[in-house]
């Protein structure tokens, strides 16, 4: 049997460690919403934020959490969520929220968040 090269072990140790946080996948969907209840909550944007957030399925492999055009604003076209009781903000300000995950491992492939 022959010895392990460097790299071999290197690579076993990474793939290891990606299965391992695989298994600790992220639900960004509950993650997003749990934020957006505690704005609710605080008065910063209307109750029904929580069920505007959608997921969408993009090219079979990712999926994408947006607001639905039931949201209560528009920004560019897109929709976006009525803020409210912001210190640093105006009301009625504008955020949207586009996050694009892959749907088998959980991973991030984009992050956008806009305020107007």
């Amino acid at each position: 049997m022959r010895e392990r090269a460097a790299w071999e072990a290197r690579d076993t140790a990474i793939r290891k460690g990606f299965e391992e946080l695989g298994a600790k996948r992220i639900n960004h969907g509950n993650e997003l919403r749990i934020r957006l209840k505690l704005l609710a909550e605080r008065g910063f944007c209307a109750g029904q934020a929580v069920g505007w957030l959608t997921q969408q399925n993009r090219e079979g492999r990712a999926s994408a959490f947006v607001f639905s055009a039931n949201a209560d604003g528009k920004a560019g076209g897109h929709p976006a969520l009525r803020l409210n009781n912001l210190t640093s903000l105006e009301d009625g300000a504008l955020l949207t929220v586009v996050l694009v995950v892959e749907q088998r491992t959980t991973r991030v492939l984009s992050f956008s968040i806009g305020i107007q």
